[in-house]
């Protein structure tokens, strides 16, 4: 059974995407060497990628249509992230 939020809303709310339709984005097993993955219904996906042995840490951040960047911090890469995915 689906859990809902207090608000009612599904668990995996839909996000609009950059044509202005709504995908629904999931965590999706990581291919390697990524270290997360969301994929679409549509078959898009955004990974990130924790660089090892680096100093400071490095994470990739890629999009399936090709975009990418390298950024130093969890929290831009998060961030980066979750605005390709909208």
């Amino acid at each position: 059974m689906k859990r809902k939020n207090d608000d009612g809303a599904p668990d995996h709310p839909l996000e609009p995407g950059a044509s202005g339709r709504h995908l629904r984005w999931q965590l999706a097993r990581a291919v390697a060497p990524e270290s997360c993955r969301w994929e679409s219904v549509e078959g898009q996906w955004v990974s990130l990628t924790i660089v090892a042995k680096t100093h400071p840490t490095r994470i990739i951040v890629q999009h399936s249509d090709g975009r990418s960047q390298v950024v130093e911090a969890h929290h831009i890469a998060l961030a980066i992230a979750k605005s390709w995915r909208t």
